[in-house]
């Protein structure tokens, strides 16, 4: 693999998993570094020679920053930011019409756009990690709390990209534990969650996947008891969404 290809792998790894710095002046210190790969079999090294502050961007130059936006355009979609974000990110903030269709920048925003209307092929390390949260058996709540999810207000979830992350890694616990429940009367009831909204992330996956009262009433402990029934909140949400769902 020629030296240039490694920068470039390297370049799209960094653009790919960085936070939030790379979205604005980093990015535009990247891009004005040449990388001037000079091979020399010395003693088996290879050596390169990295030049700074060249203000001439090159076709090399030029394809490593669009690898870069184009890593960047992946990340926000992944982490669900914004339009607004992307624009000052890109610095089209305030630009309309023609304006903003003229800036070479444009063609991100637009990119952005497109990938954020359909869903996104799973990420791997997404995989990885819902898959050790499975196997060690972590409750949905330990995943709710990881993802950092007690801190972004209810009404924001449904366009957050951890809490996507929740739902996906919720569901597939809750199809596995079902499965198992199934097969045993051995059943241990949730432990409430302190999060209101998780709780009700909870009982919606119970109604989509349609699962019988009896399992909602084991889980939640009110089994054979109508006083507590009545007085759980969670219990009765969920009456209301089953009935809703009709």
């Amino acid at each position: 693999m020629h030296f240039y290809h490694v920068v470039l792998l390297t370049l799209l790894a960094v653009a790919a998993i960085s936070i939030d710095a790379l979205a604005s002046a980093e990015v535009s210190k990247l891009a004005a570094i040449k990388i001037t790969p000079t091979i020399r079999y010395n003693d088996g090294k290879l050596l390169r020679r990295l030049n700074m502050g060249y203000n001439g961007l090159d076709t090399e130059d030029r394809e490593i920053s669009s690898l870069i936006r184009q890593a960047q355009v992946y990340y926000w979609t992944k982490m669900g930011k914004s339009k607004d974000y992307v624009k000052e990110a890109l610095g089209l903030k305030g630009l309309k019409g023609t304006e903003l269709k003229k800036n070479p920048k444009y063609k991100y925003y637009e990119e952005f756009k497109i990938n954020s209307r359909r869903p996104m092929a799973v990420d791997n390390l997404e995989t990885r990690q819902v898959k050790k949260w499975l196997y060690d058996e972590v409750p949905p709540q330990g995943a709710w709390s990881e993802l950092g999810l007690n801190a972004i207000p209810a009404k924001q979830l449904m366009n957050n990209a951890e809490y996507r992350m929740y739902l996906r890694y919720a569901t597939e616990f809750d199809y596995q534990f079902f499965q198992r429940v199934k097969k045993s009367d051995k059943l241990t009831n949730i432990t409430p969650s302190p999060s209101p909204a998780e709780m009700e992330a909870r009982i919606r996956i119970w109604i989509k996947a349609k699962r019988p009262n009896w399992y909602v009433e084991k889980l939640l402990g009110v089994e054979n008891n109508s006083r507590a029934k009545e007085l759980s909140r969670e219990y009765q949400l969920f009456l209301k969404l089953q009935e809703a769902q009709k």
